[in-house]
């Protein structure tokens, strides 16, 4: 669970701590491992899929192009000097739409080298598990 797009970490600690009886730790480290097994992979295929569907498909070519030209020239600037960062608290807040995945894209959209990213996406992993850890607990502790 901890490796789809939409669920991630945030939904897959709260699964295994209450629907699967996992200890915490054991909760937290195959969520994180989950969340950062796709990661690699995107930052592998998922130029190359750009990169294919740009070469077969016109309206494909145009649209990638104009998504990317234009979040490039509104955001370059800043993500040359605080991309690391911005992957860290993008990953580490944990709020719909945010999430190793959504740090994978905009590395890749962005250019920051997996060097970089795949550290701070890591380390915004643990922020957010702590923190949905956290919530989970006390509101199983509810019930």
């Amino acid at each position: 669970m901890g490796a789809t797009p939409v669920f991630e970490l945030r939904g897959a600690i709260p699964v295994a701590l209450a629907a699967f009886s996992f200890s915490l730790p054991r909760a937290i480290y195959f969520s994180i491992l989950g969340n950062l097994l796709p990661v690699p992979i995107l930052f592998i295929f998922l130029p190359m899929l750009s990169d294919y569907l740009s070469e077969k498909f016109y309206l494909a070519k145009i649209i990638l192009n104009k998504i990317f030209t234009q979040a490039r020239s509104r955001h370059t600037n800043k993500f040359d000097n605080w991309g690391a960062v911005v992957l860290f608290f993008l990953v580490a807040v944990p709020v719909p739409l945010t999430g190793a995945w959504t740090a994978s894209l905009v590395a890749i959209l962005f250019r920051i080298p997996p060097r970089k990213s795949i550290p701070a996406i890591f380390f915004g992993l643990l922020v957010s598990a702590a923190i949905i850890s956290a919530i989970s607990i006390g509101i199983i502790a509810l019930f």
